[in-house]
């Protein structure tokens, strides 16, 4: 749930909304002749707040891993004149 090219893709990282998706992609899993893991990867600039409601909701679903690695929207520091695009 951690796209930076994605339009509001990240709004799915909420708790409740997280937790719905999961459940979803859980049950369709579920549904596969053999069950492989599903993997949760996240945006890297969430707070400590956020993570362990996210740590919770995964653990809860059943998630085998969570990927914490993505692109920033920080652009804090950058030179570039491109540095206000939006993107990753």
């Amino acid at each position: 749930v951690s796209s930076p090219n994605t339009e509001r893709l990240r709004e799915l990282q909420g708790a409740e909304a997280l937790a719905a998706l999961l459940a979803g992609v859980m049950a369709a899993r579920d549904g596969l002749p053999r069950r492989i893991p599903v993997f949760l990867k996240i945006a890297p600039d969430l707070g400590d707040a956020e993570l362990g409601e996210i740590a919770d909701v995964a653990r809860e679903a059943g998630v085998a891993g969570i990927i914490a690695t993505n692109t920033t929207l920080s652009r804090e520091g950058l030179q570039s004149a491109a540095r206000d695009e939006a993107g990753g």
